[in-house]
């Protein structure tokens, strides 16, 4: 208990101090490559494609906020039965750019957020809906192509521990792409 409240004042200072300076906004939209970490998750649900969108508000200084969803679906057999299992993480973080170039960005997020996972057999029968609380960490480099314009290469481990009959991590590793605009 203590842990999530030294990270919500963390959060709150963060927005604050972002809210007081030049901050900018930014919106964009990725796709990468989903990889389980918890091997009985990956046996359930393999790897596969992820795609998301972003908001975030970065100050010149380079502290800021950034929220995100992801999407991931995947068709999968299981036990005989076939399924079709949703994982969408929607998180908020404190995010750090340190500005060494105006061109190229580091862009470092540590953040937590709701892990909902959907299993939906594809026959007549009830879904499955979980709910997990967890964290992530990410790294990117961001490149500035033209006004506004950028493009970003990411780098996420997500943790998210879900109990239901058994214990699973529903995060895990994603390296994704994603494209966006700065608005100052």
């Amino acid at each position: 208990m203590k842990k999530n409240t030294i990270v919500l004042i963390l959060f709150i200072l963060t927005l604050l101090y972002s809210g007081t300076t030049n901050a900018g906004f930014g919106l964009g939209a990725s796709a990468g490559y989903f990889e389980p970490a918890d091997s009985f998750f990956r046996s359930y649900c393999p790897s596969g494609i992820s795609y998301g969108v972003f908001g975030e508000w970065i100050s010149d200084d380079g502290l800021g906020v950034q929220l995100e969803s992801d999407f991931f679906i995947r068709e999968t057999p299981y036990q005989g039965r076939d399924y079709r299992v949703l994982l969408l993480p929607t998180t908020i973080a404190i995010a750090y750019a340190p500005r060494f170039s105006e061109r190229i960005i580091p862009l470092f997020a540590f953040g937590w957020g709701v892990y909902y996972l959907g299993n939906f057999p594809n026959e007549n029968e009830s879904a499955d809906n979980l709910t997990a609380f967890g964290y992530h960490g990410s790294g990117s480099l961001r490149f500035r192509i033209a006004h506004g314009i950028f493009t970003d290469l990411r780098l996420k481990y997500s943790y998210a521990h879900l109990e239901n009959n058994i214990h699973i991590d529903v995060g895990g590793w994603t390296s994704s792409i994603g494209v966006g605009y700065e608005f100052h």
